[in-house]
């Protein structure tokens, strides 16, 4: 019983941090495809507008930064 019930832990947990790996990327894919559509032309002012609207602290928890350079 108690094997059994650390597996269903384990596999939670995974299923936690897979999940929030797979958001993640989403938001890179995200930022990837801003850039593609504007060839790279893009300003720190709409950059931030971006993630303003994605509302980072939100729906990314845990996420430290994400800057442009």
């Amino acid at each position: 019983a108690a094997r059994i019930k650390f597996e269903g832990t384990a596999d939670d947990a995974l299923n936690r941090i897979e999940s929030r790996i797979d958001l993640h990327l989403s938001l890179l894919r995200s930022t990837q495809a801003l850039f593609d559509a504007r060839n790279g032309d893009i300003t720190r002012g709409e950059f931030k507008a971006f993630l303003t609207a994605l509302d980072i602290d939100d729906n990314f928890a845990g996420l430290r930064g994400i800057g442009f350079l």
